[in-house]
């Protein structure tokens, strides 16, 4: 049974009104094995091997297909695009680019992202809806992030000297908020000149840096 988790949003604006969003809760990761086993339930005819064959060779293909330059777009399910970034810088790289620039960073794939068709959404939201149940016994624990906006900017920083770039789903994941809360606070960060993190790039291809000074 599909359930959710109901989270208050934090008062970034200090109005004091209170504010929620809602996270699906996760029942686990399902691989390769259930994915066949769950499609043999419709193709009888085929053994698990050849599904699985074909599983493998649609996710070898469509890398192929990105590589070469293309959005792949799967008719009813959505759209995969590549996003490019640049390669951590190593001193000690003779690689030599155009006009001479000596050991310069190497432009490379980041991440494939991935844009769901609506009618796909619609229809998983018609299974789901009419079995979605509100779970309370854990909200308590999950009432808030876990950190401050100072330590956010703190873990923010430190992912982007790791990385060299942060997403903003990379910061998601950091910080404990929702993606639009997420999405509002790095443009209120990336908008203070007293805090080294800018943006580049716009909308799908948005990553945040650090400002050197």
């Amino acid at each position: 049974m599909p359930k959710y988790f109901k989270r208050e949003m934090p008062d970034l604006r200090g109005t004091g009104e209170k504010q929620y969003y809602y996270v699906m809760r996760s029942e686990g990761a399902v691989g390769n094995a259930e994915l066949v086993r769950r499609m043999r339930q419709t193709y009888r005819v085929m053994g698990e091997g050849e599904i699985l064959g074909m599983v493998s060779t649609l996710v070898r293909t469509v890398g192929e297909v990105l590589a070469d330059g293309y959005t792949v777009t799967v008719d009813g399910m959505g759209s995969f695009s590549l996003a490019l970034g640049l390669d951590d810088y190593d001193a000690s790289t003779p690689e030599q680019h155009r006009g001479g620039e000596p050991n310069a960073r190497r432009i490379r794939v980041r991440d494939v992202h991935f844009k769901a068709q609506r009618k796909w959404v619609r229809n998983i939201d018609s299974q789901c809806s009419r079995r979605l149940h509100r779970d309370e016994q854990g909200e308590r624990n999950i009432h808030c992030p876990a950190s401050t906006r100072e330590e956010r900017i703190k873990l923010a920083l430190g992912y982007i000297r790791e990385h060299g770039f942060m997403r903003l789903a990379d910061y998601v994941s950091l910080s404990g908020l929702s993606r639009t809360t997420a999405s509002r606070e790095l443009r209120v960060l990336s908008d203070d000149k007293s805090i080294p993190i800018v943006a580049q790039g716009r909308l799908s291809h948005k990553v945040y840096v650090e400002e050197k000074k």
